[in-house]
C-alpha cells in the first residue's frame, strides 16, 4: 500500500480533525504561534509544509503516514549519497527508517519497474502505435 504524505495544510487539517475532532482548530493555533503576519505569502506556504512535516515526525506513532515520511526522507538522502551509517543513526533517533528498509524498498521499486512498464504498454498499445 502506497500512502501519500499530505502537505496541503487545509487537507491535512481536515484529515486530522475528521479522525480526532478534539484537534479542531489546533493547526490554526500552531500557525498563529509559529508564523508572523509580516512574512511573504510564499514563505508562509513553505513554512506551513514544514509545520506539517514537523507534525508527522512529532506524532511518533509509527503509523503508516509517519513511516512513509521517514522512508521518503531516507530515499532522498540515499539518492544524495548519504552513507548507510548516517541513515542508521537517523533511524536510531527516530527521524527515519533504517538502511535495510531503504534498500528493500529500492529493490521493490526495481522489481516492479518492468512490470509497470509492460502494463503501461499493454494498456496503451492501441494509442501508442498508429500506422
Amino acid at each position: 500500500m502506497h500512502l501519500e504524505i499530505e502537505l496541503d495544510l487545509e487537507k491535512f487539517q481536515s484529515i486530522i480533525e475528521e479522525d480526532e475532532p478534539s484537534l479542531k482548530g489546533f493547526f490554526d493555533k500552531l500557525v498563529d504561534i509559529f508564523f508572523s503576519t509580516n512574512r511573504s505569502i510564499d514563505n508562509i506556504e513553505n513554512s506551513k509544509k514544514s509545520l506539517i512535516g514537523f507534525c508527522y515526525l512529532l506524532s511518533g506513532l509509527k503509523n503508516k503516514f509517519n513511516n512513509f515520511l521517514q522512508l521518503e526522507i531516507e530515499l532522498y538522502l540515499s539518492s544524495c549519497g548519504a552513507t548507510f551509517e548516517s541513515i542508521d543513526i537517523m533511524a536510531r533517533l527516530g527521524i527515519s527508517v533504517s538502511y535495510k528498509t531503504v534498500e528493500r524498498y529500492k529493490k521493490k521499486i526495481l522489481n516492479n519497474h518492468f512490470n509497470k512498464i509492460n502494463q503501461f504498454f499493454e494498456e496503451n498499445k492501441d494509442k501508442l502505435f498508429l500506422f
